[in-house]
């Protein structure tokens, strides 16, 4: 069972995920869009959570080839105190991959097994039913996610052990397959700075910690389908970048449509803060976010938390996840998805798995 929601609202934008801020009737996965939803309460707020995709696809064909995002090289920093090397929490090999797929589909992808070894499927368990959100793994005990994902605007955070986090399958909630790997959180960290619709979205930012007696194992050395992603390199000011990009999830296939079953992807373009502002979202647009520009592809409901990722040679860098956007997903009239930017939050990510990991307690 799972919790979606569907709004009559005419308004362009519905801010912060409709599936936290609302009590919804529930209905069985296999149903989403086939029938109304009654809603027993609406806000007018909705984060995006989806790869945008309209045509269900056989299964990908497994090539290793060479992959179509450009290789991005960091620009030189003045700074000497800055690196242009991404940053690894204890991951030798993070970032690295092997398959592409050659199937393409409407505005969207299906990945292939190992494509994104680092992406995690989150399911949050609440009182209204199951939440889905998606996450980065950045070492065998911390997951990278949005902070809406673990907390509540009427109740605060959820309970971390509701969390479940899902790694190595391309499957929903991994059900059936082999290569599934399963764990429940001990803790779930949002940034202190997030303060949800009051806030403006800004630091839209979670860590998620798995038990020390049961991590996830990183497989990709010995050939398997996990690994973690790279951070960003550590600067003043932080790093930033325009262009080709690339997101996944297993949100809606289409707005209001239906969740993936299987692991979407899509390329998209990344514009400047500058270029964003101009299509007036209802929103400040912090320095902390980057948007993604008007495109046929976008994250929706289902993919929040998810990794939006750039090349660096034969690594991945997570340059941002997905926070929210447009209350119509992929509208083709404002930027799809506005994505909280992970080089502005670099130090409270090593400063809480600093402080936390050889710790029982959560706080």
């Amino acid at each position: 069972m799972a919790a979606i929601c569907k709004s009559s609202s005419s308004s362009s934008f519905l801010l912060i995920n409709c599936i936290l801020l609302i009590t919804c009737v529930l209905a069985n996965d296999d149903e989403f869009g086939t029938r109304p939803l009654r809603l027993k309460r609406f806000i007018k707020s909705r984060s995006t959570t989806t790869t945008t995709t309209t045509t269900e696809a056989p299964d990908p064909i497994e090539q290793e080839i060479d992959d179509d995002i450009p290789d991005e090289q960091f620009p030189p920093s003045s700074s000497t105190n800055n690196t242009n090397e991404p940053i690894s929490i204890s991951v030798p090999d993070c970032g690295r991959t092997r398959f592409f797929s050659i199937d393409r589909i409407v505005n969207g992808r299906p990945a292939s097994p190992g494509q994104f070894p680092w992406q995690v499927f989150l399911r949050i368990s609440t009182r209204d039913g199951d939440m889905v959100c998606g996450g980065s793994i950045i070492s065998p005990r911390w997951i990278l996610t949005a902070a809406h994902c673990v907390t509540s605007e009427q109740t605060g955070s959820y309970s971390a052990q509701a969390v479940e986090v899902v790694a190595g399958s391309l499957i929903r909630g991994g059900h059936g397959d082999s290569r599934r790997i399963s764990r429940n959180a001990d803790c779930a960290f949002k940034h202190p700075g997030w303060r949800g619709v009051r806030g403006q979205f800004t630091n839209d930012i979670a860590l998620i910690r798995l038990p020390k007696n049961n991590p996830l194992r990183l497989t990709y050395q010995k050939g398997g389908n996990i690994n973690a992603i790279c951070l960003p390199p550590k600067r003043s000011p932080p790093f930033d970048y325009r262009g080709a990009a690339r997101v996944a999830g297993w949100g809606l296939t289409r707005d209001r449509g239906v969740l993936a079953r299987t692991l979407q992807y899509t390329d998209i373009n990344v514009i400047s803060d500058s270029e964003c502002r101009r299509y007036q979202y209802p929103v400040n647009i912090a320095n902390s976010m980057v948007c993604q520009g008007v495109e046929n592809s976008a994250p929706c409901q289902g993919d929040s938390g998810g990794p939006l990722i750039i090349r660096q040679g034969n690594q991945y860098v997570q340059f941002g996840l997905v926070s929210f956007g447009p209350g119509i997903c992929n509208n083709g009239r404002i930027p799809n998805t506005v994505f909280t930017q992970v080089s502005y939050y670099l130090d409270w990510i090593e400063n809480t798995i600093r402080q936390f990991e050889n710790r029982d307690q959560c706080r």
